[in-house]
């Protein structure tokens, strides 16, 4: 059989539900031997991002991935999520992305807030364009 991504993240995350934190070591080597022998190492960093995910949606709280063309006080970001996600429980995880120019971009699984001066800039030559 040829197990996905996702098959192996829910079935490490059923494993690790099922047994206390102190045991989570021995089932975690135990489900990295059987990626392993199955030939699917290559599908392990998409593996360990749906076990996090799958735990943090357990928990409630959305995965929020906030880039900038650089660094930008955790106030500022935690405002701006707060605009956008008002009534949610983030998780949020930062990345400098220098194309942006300034401003920054909001990305959970499903949507986009692009708040960034590349963004602006995009919007307004498709505005010029389609006069």
């Amino acid at each position: 059989m040829k197990a996905s991504a996702s098959q192996y993240a829910q079935a490490w995350y059923e494993k690790l539900s099922a047994v206390p934190p102190a045991e989570w070591p021995g089932v975690s080597e135990k489900m990295l031997k059987l990626i392993r022998q199955d030939g699917k190492m290559r599908l392990l960093p998409d593996i360990v991002r749906l076990v996090e995910e799958t735990e943090l949606a357990s928990q409630g709280v959305t995965q929020v991935t906030v880039r900038s063309a650089h660094d930008i006080p955790d106030e500022i970001i935690a405002k701006h999520v707060k605009q956008v996600l008002p009534e949610v429980k983030v998780k949020i995880d930062r990345e400098n992305d220098p194309s942006i120019i300034g401003g920054i971009q909001i990305e959970t699984a499903n949507k986009r807030w692009d708040l960034s001066l590349r963004g602006q800039l995009r919007k307004l030559a498709q505005l010029i364009h389609s006069n």
